[in-house]
């Protein structure tokens, strides 16, 4: 089976930091109390600063990810770390235009996600993912 590498989507970071300002205009024209939304607020803030962050690293050539399927296991690849062993998790979404993979690292509790829209790898590549996504896992 072949890899898979692609650059994280900097159109998906933009929609993430808009939902961030869209959450807290709502924020501030709803009726919570006025202590709440400060510290609401200040998390909304730290988040689009990741956000906006994340946005920067993903313009970068040497930052990016790859999926693999070798010896019965998947692995993933980032700029980081290299290739890590990976178990997939039932909840992954496999479409058309989006694979949203829900992973677990070894040795790690809770569930990370890989949002892969159609626009990050060619269209070939993005197929053959997508099966291999349905019929392995």
């Amino acid at each position: 089976m072949s890899a898979y590498f692609w650059q994280p989507s900097p159109w998906l970071h933009r929609c993430v930091f808009l939902l961030v300002l869209l959450a807290a205009f709502a924020l501030l024209n709803s009726t919570v109390p006025q202590r709440y939304k400060v510290i609401l607020l200040i998390i909304y803030t730290l988040y689009a600063v990741l956000t906006w962050w994340r946005l920067l690293c993903a313009k970068q050539a040497c930052y990016g990810y790859g999926l693999r399927y070798k010896a019965k296991t998947w692995q993933l690849w980032t700029s980081e770390t290299g290739w890590q062993g990976i178990k997939l998790s039932a909840q992954t979404v496999v479409l058309p235009w989006l694979l949203v993979i829900y992973y677990h690292r070894p040795h790690q509790r809770f569930a990370r996600t890989l949002v892969i829209p159609w626009h990050v790898l060619d269209a070939e590549n993005h197929r053959k993912l997508r099966v291999q996504l349905r019929f392995l896992t």
